[in-house]
């Protein structure tokens, strides 16, 4: 991570009180014009770590994609739409944990 860079990290389950679930696409997605989103899949513990965000504001969607299949789109907390997404404030030289997710199917 460079210096004054942020960053987002959670961890997806197969649904409430689930399994880790592996290969679930993870997007980060700047409220600001001119910033970069970020984007990743879960690792086999269900974790990610989106780094190398300019500190800013951010949504987060989860979603089938990567590996992982049949699941519904989510938006960080448990949100069905971006527009009822949280956001996530990225402070610099920070990573912002816990912005997980329990997929449905």
């Amino acid at each position: 991570m460079l210096r004054g860079d942020g960053g987002i990290s959670g961890t997806v389950t197969s649904g409430q009180g689930g399994p880790a679930l592996s290969g679930a696409c993870v997007r980060v997605v700047p409220r600001a014009a001119g910033r970069a989103a970020g984007f990743t899949a879960t690792t086999a513990g269900g974790s990610y770590r989106v780094t190398g965000l300019a500190p800013g504001r951010y949504t987060v969607r989860f979603s089938s994609g990567c590996g992982a299949s049949g699941y519904a789109t989510q938006w960080w907390p448990d949100a069905a739409t971006a527009g009822a997404a949280a956001v996530i404030t990225v402070p610099s030289g920070a990573v912002t944990t816990g912005i997980g997710a329990a997929l449905a199917k």
